[in-house]
């Protein structure tokens, strides 16, 4: 067999695809009729009238839930995180042996803290909260006050056991004048780093 030149030859690697005979529209034989399961013979189950309406539910009431609700990896992961920081929450709260007032930022207050472990008397900072970063175990407070002239500012954790005390003295002590005894908007008081302290404190 020849073939003319500066032709190619394809050779046939595919199958060819037939289109497969129609199906008898007779009835089936009785032979069939046994592989057909029994579901189909039975009465169709119709639901009640009242399924469809939305029923709300009542505080309190618990759900009608038949089924396993799909909860990601990272989610369960996040929760086990959480339930790990608040026991050792708990554990370092009872190790401290302290209350922490319900502070603010924007309130004067005077910590009592220890600088090592082997000393007995705590040294006491006063001054304003202008900062309350919240990490969980690493919440802390950032205290700006004055000694002799000078701004300081000092971090404390909160969750540390060198911690004895915080006390408040005046709350919302930000605010003179007019707007004396108002709520501090902000979270962070970074704006007080440039004005006198005699305005804040």
């Amino acid at each position: 067999w020849r073939h003319k030149p500066n032709t190619l030859m394809i050779p046939r690697l595919l199958p060819t695809f037939r289109r497969s005979p129609a199906p008898s529209s007779g009835p089936l034989p009785w032979r069939f009729l046994s592989e057909i399961p029994k579901s189909i013979y039975e009465p169709v189950r119709r639901a009640p009238e009242d399924a469809f309406i939305h029923k709300r539910r009542a505080r309190g009431e618990p759900r009608n839930r038949t089924y396993l609700k799909h909860v990601g990896p990272r989610k369960k992961a996040n929760k086990v995180m959480t339930t790990l920081a608040n026991e050792m929450k708990k554990e370092l709260r009872q190790r401290q042996g302290i209350e922490l007032p319900d502070y603010r930022v924007g309130d004067k207050v005077r910590v009592s803290f220890l600088q090592a472990k082997s000393e007995e008397k705590p040294d006491d900072y006063v001054g304003v909260i202008i900062a309350n970063p919240k990490k969980g175990v690493d919440e802390s407070i950032l205290v700006r006050g004055v000694v002799k002239g000078d701004c300081f500012e000092v971090r404390v954790p909160l969750w540390s056991p060198l911690l004895k005390a915080v006390e408040i003295l005046e709350p919302r002590c930000i605010h003179k004048g007019k707007k004396a005894g108002r709520r501090v908007r902000r979270s962070k008081l970074y704006y007080l780093r440039n004005r006198e302290p005699s305005t804040y404190m």
